[in-house]
């Protein structure tokens, strides 16, 4: 995919075939040869994604392609600096899948037939474009006493149309109580119109051991259309975090809430709180809504991330959640 590496990949053991040191190979020899060198120059222990065809070496462990068609491919394409990519030139013809993904293209609907809006829970906000959601690092350090408040911008919404409920997913490592503050944000940043109570599994708190993904029960009776505003409190938790996500905002305060009033997650007006200056989501990355069934809906396609239950999840607790 790109030809800036190191010269340490420039080592014979990091090259596809050559000539004429690997002339008596069969097609099926050098194919699973360019494979081998293609993966150990992408530098990456988590999934990777054929650049020619999409396939995931996760699903497919044993995915190859002739070498004539592997060669008639970098032909016919461009490298990231926009040259055709040479015979001779090292190039990775495989890529990790979260830079895969943020390019993908999205695929096409069967042709003649009727486009309806896809029902059932379905993307609404995410941190990722095209419902692609996870974070990209974590908090680094528990935050103990905090009240926490993350705003999206209507802008952001993947569609128009009202839904039934609405239902978050958080990331997570430790405690998160006083899920109270679910609601429609106004025109002033930090400012809901009203907030109504978050649940998970029917109680207004979560208590993990581990890092773990939490999807609430569904909600009804909110507005998402002209952007949402989610608030808690957080007595000493590591969350994911999502960096430099367009529209999304995150704002704290320090101090024990049920002294402070300010701090109690009902509390509509939160424009006082600190913004977060290097975070725009803290724990929220994804938000569904609940879509009345089309007899002639077509389900919406978008790309998911493997995300708990990866290794990425496994050590406690890590420096990074993902990369």
């Amino acid at each position: 995919m790109s030809n800036s590496i190191p010269p340490s990949a420039l080592l014979p053991e990091y090259q596809n075939p050559t000539y004429p040191a690997d002339a008596l190979l069969t097609d099926d020899q050098i194919a699973a040869k360019m494979r081998a060198r293609s993966l150990v120059r992408a530098q990456s222990p988590g999934e990777h994604i054929c650049m020619m065809d999409g396939t995931s070496d996760w699903l497919t462990p044993a995915h190859t392609h002739p070498y004539d068609e592997f060669m008639a491919y970098r032909r016919s394409h461009l490298d990231t600096e926009g040259h055709i990519i040479a015979d001779g030139e090292p190039w990775i013809n495989w890529e990790p899948y979260d830079v895969w993904a943020d390019h993908a293209p999205i695929p096409e609907l069967p042709p003649d037939v009727a486009v309806m809006p896809p029902s059932g829970w379905q993307p609404i906000f995410s941190v990722r474009p095209g419902g692609i959601a996870y974070p990209t690092s974590n908090t680094g350090q528990p935050w103990s006493q905090y009240g926490l408040a993350v705003e999206i911008d209507g802008n952001r919404a993947m569609r128009r149309d009202p839904c039934v409920a609405l239902r978050v997913h958080i990331l997570m490592w430790g405690q998160a109580m006083s899920m109270i503050g679910l609601g429609p944000r106004t025109n002033k940043p930090f400012v809901a119109t009203s907030l109504t109570p978050v649940l998970f599994k029917g109680q207004n708190q979560i208590s993990s051991a581990s890092w773990g993904e939490y999807t609430s029960d569904p909600i009804v009776g909110v507005d998402f259309r002209a952007g949402l505003h989610f608030s808690w409190f957080s007595p000493g938790t590591w969350y994911g975090c999502s960096n430099v996500v367009p529209g999304w905002n995150t704002r704290y305060s320090y101090g024990v809430w049920n002294y402070d009033p300010r701090l109690i997650p009902t509390t509509l007006d939160k424009s006082s709180w600190t913004p977060y200056p290097s975070v725009n989501s803290i724990a929220l990355f994804l938000i569904e809504g609940l879509f009345p069934h089309h007899p002639e809906a077509i389900q919406m396609q978008v790309f998911k991330r493997y995300s708990i239950g990866s290794p990425d999840f496994g050590t406690a607790p890590p420096p990074k959640l993902l990369t």
